[in-house]
Formats: C-alpha cells, structure tokens, sequence
C-alpha cells in the first residue's frame, strides 16, 4: 500500500538522525507479575514509520522479589566501614571477585575499585563472625543477609529503583556496592567473594533474566534468593521454563567457576549496551558466550546490539546496505542460537522475527511472530511486534488488532498506543489517530514526533471539512 500523506505532511517519528535506543524497564515486585524488558527504537527512517520493539531481551537482571524498605528495617548500629588493605583481611588472590574487579576497572579508575574492595573487606569479616556458630547451611545465609541489610544498610532492589545511578551503571558491581544497593546480579557475585573467603560451597545459578545463588556440596543443595529458599519448581513455575532448556542444562543448576565469568562478562556487556557503545557490548557478550556457551540471555542480548548497530547504521545511509545487512544476520544467528537452547523463550522467537523482517524475509518474521504468540498468549509485547510485522506489509487492519491487543495486556504501552496511531492514520481514520497519539502523550510526554504528528492529522481533518 502506498503512503497516503503528501510529501508537505509526512508523519515523523523522531526528531534526531540518529537512532535512539532506550530501555522500557519495568517494576517486578510479584512473581505472578514478572514481566520482559523491552528494548525500543525509535527510527525515521521512512515516512510515516512508527516505533519497532525488540522483545524481551533480558539487558538488566530484573528482581524477581519484592525488597524489604529501609523505613521497616530495625534500628541496628551500622557499620563504620574504613579503608584497609584488603590483603591483610583475607581477600584472596584467588577469589573469583578479583576477576570481576579487573573487568570493571575498563570503566572505572584504579582509586574506585580500590574503594570498593576496601567496603569488600570488612563484610566478610563480619560475615565470618556472624556464622561462625550456626551449623544450618541456611540460616549461615540467611545470617548473612540480615547482616548486609541491617549492620551495612544495602538495599536490595530491582533496575526500577536504583534512580540515582549513572547511565550504564546501574548493572555495575562496583556502582551497585558503592550505592549500597544490589540488584540480583550483584548481591549473587557479592555472596560468591564471601563465600570464597568463608569455604561456603555457594554458585551462581540462573533462570531466564535472573541469577540467584546455590548452595551445594554434594550432600545438601538448595537455592538462595533474595534472604529466601525456594526448590527448582519454583522457577519452573514461575518463570515457565520449558522441559528442553531443563534438558539443556541452560537453567537451575551450578554454574562453574569459568560459566561464571562469563556472566561477569555479560554483565558488563549490559552496561555497554546501556551506554549505546555497541560494538564493545558485542565485545563482551562474545566473550561471555565463550565462557558460558549455555546463556540464552546473552545471546538474545548480543542480538539486540547488532540490531542496534544495523538500526544505526541504517539512520545514517538512509537505506539498508550489505554492511546492514550483516549485522541484521549475525542478529538473526543469536537469537536461533538463544532458542537451540531455550525453545520454549518467546522473547527469543518474537526477537527473531523482528530480525527477519529487518534483514528482508517478511514471511519469516510472521512465523516466528506467531510462534511467540503461541508460548505467550497474553504477552503484550508479542502482539506488539506482530503489529510492526503486518504493519510493514501494509496489513493496518491487521496491524491495528495487535496493538489493541497489547494494550489489552498492557494498557501503559505507549508504544503500541503511538503504533494503533499511525495504523489508523494510513486508513484515515484521523480521529482515531489523533486520539491513540493523546494517549501516547499522556503516558509518555516526551515525544515531539507525536506533537507533530497530532498536528499533521488535524490539518487532515480540517481539509476534510473544508
């Protein structure tokens, strides 16, 4: 179907040349509520196209468990942490922490890590005096969680909260301790170098967009949560993780020492990527892949960069190149590498389609679409990126119940709201358009594109009634 707007009112969607990447992070405090992250782009690389959506990839750990507030926690004395020589308190050579301090010190000077093993130091101190006459593996942790919470005032938060954080850093061990405030990611790699220095037979673990510790020494094994023990059928539940990825070994089992560096590469390939410096962010999710061949959300993760960097590189030629191109196909081999091992991930499929419809293959990107529907019929970014899918091919009817369809299922998604828009603008139902848009303003204010858009639909109406 041709554009029907004239060259003089061509509806915009961005302001900048550049494509804008940014992350739709939602609040989980209920399990039942958990909910993907979502990666969006805002592109004007064609008249009258609206907001793309690559779903679910899993950017930043998200918390799968409310957080206790600092206003309920009981009046304890806290802890006056002073520089020391983290030598000389045990933090050994050896400890797995050392290698993620070398990571992050890419992004920090020598004189914040240094400040950061200093505040290190004296919780495991403490940790080792607070354990050392409990007997149950659990309460040993549970002691050392109250610990950090209590004597050390450490928040344990999901992405939503930590507000105050630079961009990019938020995913950071050394931003997170330095703000005392940790989210999944961190507070596991925090329990590791404790448990390193306390001989606390304590891995990381992973489920899909989380990472959790797991107490195993051969003879007793149980996971550790947030200051909570749950069996594996809790995440099988709750997070629906498919019989095959169990099979896989991708999920609910102790990863190694070399797997785990390879989330402490994830993670600061997920900062990277919060930075807009993609091509390091692949850097690192290479790496991570390479130390971990088993983490679905790395992959997914890595594909979200390359299309980034395809995205980009499109705004800038103004059309899609080989050069394009090849980032859209090394996207579209991250996310089939993400469901070999998970084939039961939504997000995985609903980001391979986007994938195929960015790299030419419309009809490939339709089935992959759909299969996401089917694994997750009540997801509301699903039937988002099926509305983009049918809204390409000029399918606005068809465009149009997708994205009612979302909103059904999220009614704050103002993307879908801003894409239901521009559908029923093409079918010049600009009444209906002009309406979706002041909806879209309402939840998201910040949006000179859909200022200007309204406008260019009034002057429609106006020359209607004339």
């Amino acid at each position: 179907m041709g554009d029907p707007i004239s060259n003089s009112s061509k509806l915009t969607t961005s302001t900048s040349n550049k494509t804008n990447v940014a992350i739709n992070k939602k609040a989980v405090n209920n399990v039942s509520n958990v909910k993907k992250a979502v990666l969006t782009e805002k592109s004007n690389n064609a008249a009258g196209e609206t907001e793309k959506c690559l779903l679910g990839v899993m950017l930043f750990p998200l918390m799968l468990f409310g957080c206790s507030s600092s206003n309920n926690r009981p009046k304890v004395e806290q802890v006056n942490i002073k520089p020391v020589e983290h030598q000389e308190i045990g933090i050994s050579q050896d400890n797995i922490i050392n290698i993620l301090f070398d990571l992050e010190s890419e992004m920090y000077g020598a004189e914040d890590i240094q400040k950061i093993r200093d505040k290190v130091a004296p919780i495991i101190l403490m940790a080792k005096e607070k354990t050392k006459n409990i007997t149950d593996p659990r309460d040993k942790l549970k002691a050392i969680y109250k610990m950090l919470r209590d004597n050390f005032m450490i928040t344990f938060a999901n992405q939503e909260n930590v507000g105050f954080f630079k961009k990019g850093e938020n995913q950071t061990f050394t931003a997170c301790l330095k703000n005392n405030m940790l989210d999944c990611d961190t507070t596991t790699f925090l329990f590791l170098a404790i448990a390193h220095e306390l001989k606390f037979p304590i891995y990381a673990a992973v489920a899909p967009e989380h990472l959790f510790m797991r107490w195993d020494d051969g003879k007793t094994t149980f996971n550790f949560d947030y200051g909570e023990i749950h069996p594996d059928n809790f995440y099988i539940d709750h997070f629906k993780i498919s019989k095959q990825a169990i099979i896989n070994q991708v999920y609910l089992r102790s990863l190694s020492p070399e797997e785990t560096i390879g989330v402490f590469n994830k993670n600061l390939a997920d900062a990277k990527f919060d930075l807009g410096d993609y091509q390091s962010a692949i850097y690192y999710y290479e790496q991570a892949f390479a130390a971990f061949p088993k983490d679905c959300d790395a992959y997914n993760n890595c594909g979200a960069a390359r299309m980034s960097l395809g995205n980009f590189q499109v705004s800038i030629d103004k059309r899609v190149t080989e050069q394009t191109l090849a980032y859209y196909r090394k996207a579209i081999s991250d996310y089939t590498n993400a469901i070999t091992l998970d084939p039961g991930c939504a997000a995985s499929f609903s980001n391979l389609g986007i994938a195929k419809l960015k790299a030419g293959d419309p009809q490939g990107a339709l089935t992959d679409c759909i299969k996401a529907i089917r694994l997750s019929p009540e997801n509301s970014e699903v039937f988002y990126n099926l509305g983009i899918v049918h809204n390409s091919s000029g399918n606005y009817r068809e465009a149009i119940n997708d994205y009612t369809k979302a909103i059904v299922y999220d009614n704050n998604n103002s993307r879908a709201y801003n894409n239901r828009g521009g559908a029923k603008f093409y079918l010049r139902d600009y009444k209906g358009a002009i309406s979706d848009w002041a909806k879209t303003l309402e939840l998201d204010p910040n949006r000179p594109d859909v200022v200007r858009n309204i406008q260019i639909a009034n002057n429609k109406l106006s020359t209607i009634k004339k």
